[in-house]
């Protein structure tokens, strides 16, 4: 992981959550090597591409991976890259028997204290112009923006949200109706440092127990509604981002229009 000119501007650390197995990917020969270092829109691994194409946005200052599955394969590409930010694998030793929810544990304890940060999954791409909202207006302390999309016909597997009356998100699932769905998640979030503490408390709970240890991160977003948070939905374009869940979705990202 080489690293270039840092950039003073930058003030946002970013988490990539790329430790899963993507048993839900299915082609031949996936086990043996994660989604994340599939080969991206651009020629490079999926992983390289939504990196380069976040740290473009010049908001980041810090990106820290969370490995788990075929680990020093994602190690051995990251050491590779050559970047403007830093670049840091943090190991998720339990990344088979618990969920995100704990990856995210691993790399918030290695957070800069008092720095807003973003989630990001591994497992999608990310254009380079998706990030472009946050580069004239970073995040006040207790900001909290779930990045999302309009979607007409939200797939089965489609993060959906449902939206307040004053259009906040009061919750994202897979599970709320299409009817009464208010656009599509992401797979991003941004967390000012003022509302980091809550979600550090919230995940240290939810990844102790066996009850909950597996829920996807969305399931924060409706945690910290009904706390009295607000989750402020941050909507980016659909072509910006493409989730790879299953071996067409990989080949669909060819067909997409992002860039």
């Amino acid at each position: 992981m080489k690293t270039t000119d840092t950039n003073q501007r930058a003030r946002l650390e970013g988490i990539i959550l790329a430790a899963g197995r993507g048993t839900r990917f299915g082609a031949p020969g996936s086990t043996h090597i994660p989604k994340a270092l599939l080969g991206g829109k651009e020629g490079r691994p999926l992983l390289c591409e939504s990196i380069h194409n976040l740290a473009a946005s010049e908001c980041f200052g810090r990106f820290l991976v969370v490995t788990g599955h075929h680990r020093s394969m994602i190690d051995e590409v990251l050491r590779s890259m050559v970047m403007p930010v830093s670049l840091e694998a943090v190991h998720n030793p339990d990344y088979r028997d618990k969920g995100p929810l704990l990856s995210l544990r691993v790399a918030m304890a290695r957070l800069t204290p008092g720095t807003p940060f973003c989630v990001f999954n591994g497992d999608t791409w990310y254009a380079p112009g998706f990030f472009a909202c946050f580069k004239t207006r970073m995040p006040k302390a207790d900001d909290v923006y779930l990045l999302v999309s309009t979607e007409k016909n939200p797939a089965a597997d489609d993060i959906k949200i449902r939206l307040d009356h004053e259009k906040a998100v009061l919750e994202a699932s897979k599970k709320i109706r299409n009817d009464a769905a208010g656009g599509i998640s992401s797979g991003g979030l941004v967390i000012g440092s003022g509302a980091a503490d809550y979600f550090r408390r919230q995940i240290e709970v939810l990844s102790d127990s066996p009850d909950t240890w597996n829920l996807p991160w969305h399931s924060l977003v409706q945690s910290y509604s009904c706390a009295g948070g607000r989750v402020r939905p941050l909507w980016v374009p659909r072509e910006s981002w493409w989730e790879i869940d299953t071996l067409d979705d990989h080949r669909e990202l060819f067909n997409s229009s992002g860039t």
